[in-house]
């Protein structure tokens, strides 16, 4: 059994016998956005943890002890696990975009990043895109909802005039009730009127 922690990214294959390697054994793939992630390889005979990226483990049987830990270096990667490695779909990519004050208008910085968003559905064959809209705290929760959903309606409109399909798209809002900083009664942190794009 492999248990993963914090969404690790694994690769693991039988690979032929007589190898310096276990019969079977998985490694944890390097993941800049998801640092402490892990895996543990556990059979009938143990239970060995991997926290390393680049790192693997394995046995040689389902009653065999896993191995130590050992490093896989990136041609060892490539020359066992190039297949499963390039089969693998792309990760999830966010952009955070911002909004002025009760607004549904994108500060300068954020509307800068749509050709981003553009550039990341192109880079991928079925892409689909989440749209979730957030405000700060001031208000109450019905017109916060409703500013969210506009404000994600309103990214929606700019990335489909950019010639993103509609269909590929996911709009919601959280309102006040996800705020990315904790805010003190009656205060308003700017870095929660945003929207999340996350792209497939």
């Amino acid at each position: 059994m492999i248990k993963l922690r914090h969404a690790a990214l694994v690769v693991a294959l039988a690979v032929l016998a007589g190898c310096s390697r276990p019969a079977a054994y998985v490694v944890l793939l390097d993941q800049p956005d998801r640092p402490g992630s892990a895996v543990t390889f556990t059979n009938q005979a143990g239970t060995q943890l991997v926290d390393k990226p680049g790192s693997g483990t394995g046995a040689d049987r389902a009653d065999a002890k896993p191995v130590e830990v050992f490093a896989v270096t990136e041609k060892d990667l490539r020359d066992r696990f190039g297949r499963a490695i390039d089969s693998q779909p792309s990760m999830p990519k966010s952009f955070m975009l911002y909004f002025q004050f009760q607004s549904t208008e994108l500060t300068p910085e954020s509307k800068a990043l749509l050709p981003s968003v553009l550039d990341e559905v192109k880079a991928r064959p079925a892409p689909d895109l989440s749209i979730i809209g957030h405000t700060d705290g001031l208000g109450d929760a019905k017109y916060n909802y409703d500013l969210g959903l506009k404000r994600a309606n309103e990214v929606k409109s700019m990335v489909t005039a950019l010639g993103i399909e509609p269909r590929m798209i996911e709009v919601t809002s959280h309102g006040k009730s996800n705020p990315l900083v904790p805010e003190a009664p009656g205060k308003a942190d700017p870095r929660n009127r945003r929207v999340e794009v996350t792209v497939r």
